[in-house]
């Protein structure tokens, strides 16, 4: 894939990722309490299944979040750096081609 394409996945990736933990988080709550209600008396193993399954879908989310984070904050950096360097070089360029004499 072509740079663009590689750049625009990290914007999509992160705003996303937190959603996707959330979601994770979410499922193993509901499997919780459907245990919960289900049962008359509560068995902590059947509880275990969806304690573990939202806690494993919040690290997986939190591991890939987090990187995405921090790859996306450093191209925003970087890009408005480079947008800062390309104004001042067109500054340069205009007052250049200003100062030049024309043709008499």
């Amino acid at each position: 894939p072509s740079m663009w394409v590689k750049t625009l996945t990290i914007p999509i990736t992160v705003p996303s990722s937190p959603s996707n933990v959330l979601l994770g988080t979410i499922a193993g709550m509901i499997k919780i309490f459907s245990v919960i209600s289900t049962e008359d008396v509560i068995n902590p193993p059947a509880l275990a299944g969806g304690i573990s399954e939202a806690l494993y879908t919040t690290a997986i989310g939190l591991f890939i979040a987090i990187p995405a984070f921090i790859s996306y904050k450093y191209i925003s950096g970087r890009y408005e750096e480079l947008i800062s360097i390309l104004e001042q070089e067109s500054k340069r360029i205009v007052e250049l081609i200003k100062r030049k004499p024309g043709p008499v």
